[in-house]
């Protein structure tokens, strides 16, 4: 009787630690907050020690017994308290790991956030200087840009230029979408033609990527079904590089590509 009785408190405290790491999964499944998980050890660990309890009230056991049930007790007490410590280091870590990506952002905003800012400025001068000048028309919706254009929090920034016939320009970058090679996110042009059912055909793909200590910039014609694209001499789905300098003149030359195509 009181080896079934030792065998029921061992299953007991089995069980509780099996509750424990179902709860540990499934928070880690869910993503859940740390404190959470915490606040679960816990309760399993009060219900296993009252079961215990409950248990010892009610059987005659041994001091062998009682020896063996209090060692497992605190080996699940230290395996819960080692736990939290580590929890706590990791989180004390993944915050380190945050600030200094922070920290990062920020400096490589303060010394290159001009590159994405005279890019978007240029495009819509140019538009302004061609609208006053023949008689055409382009719209375009340029928002500002975010404070920090390396923050990877900020999902995408999105640019977008009419043209005649339907012809639209989607001019983007994400912040989170940088690379081991580089920092910098690219800017990506998509040209599309919006057609009566509301249905959208990418013509032309292109891909730029700022290299400001190389003083150059890169860009990858992905696609290229439109524009008669000719004199640029392009290598498709390869990096053709540029002097950084004349990436507003790249713009310049692509829009009135566009204009002299709709024409």
């Amino acid at each position: 009787m009181k080896k079934m009785n030792l065998l029921i408190i061992l299953g007991v405290v089995l069980v509780g630690l099996g509750t424990y790491l179902t709860i540990l999964g499934s928070q880690k499944k869910s993503d859940n907050s740390e404190r959470k998980i915490l606040s679960e050890i816990e309760k399993t660990r009060e219900k296993t020690e009252s079961r215990i309890k409950e248990i010892l009230d009610t059987s005659e056991l041994s001091d062998k017994q009682q020896e063996e049930i209090e060692k497992v007790k605190n080996e699940f007490d230290d395996w819960a308290s080692e736990l939290k410590s580590s929890l706590e280091k990791k989180k004390i870590e993944i915050q380190k790991s945050e600030l200094t990506v922070n920290e990062n952002s920020i400096e490589l905003n303060d010394k290159y956030r001009y590159l994405y800012t005279n890019y978007f400025n240029s495009i819509s001068s140019i538009i302004d200087a061609i609208n006053s000048k023949i008689d055409y028309n382009i719209q375009y919706d340029i928002p500002d840009l975010p404070q920090n254009v390396f923050n990877s929090e900020y999902k995408e920034y999105l640019a977008t230029v009419f043209f005649n016939n339907n012809i639209q320009w989607n001019i983007s970058f994400r912040p989170n979408e940088k690379t081991s090679m580089s920092p910098f996110p690219s800017i990506w042009l998509f040209i599309v033609k919006n057609d009566k059912d509301h249905s959208r055909e990418e013509l032309d793909i292109f891909s730029i990527r700022f290299e400001p200590e190389k003083n150059i910039y890169g860009l990858i014609l992905v696609q290229n079904n439109y524009l008669n694209l000719k004199s640029f001499n392009f290598e498709n789905l390869m990096v053709n590089y540029y002097p950084l300098d004349q990436v507003n003149d790249f713009s310049k030359t692509l829009i009135e590509l566009q204009i002299i195509t709709e024409y």
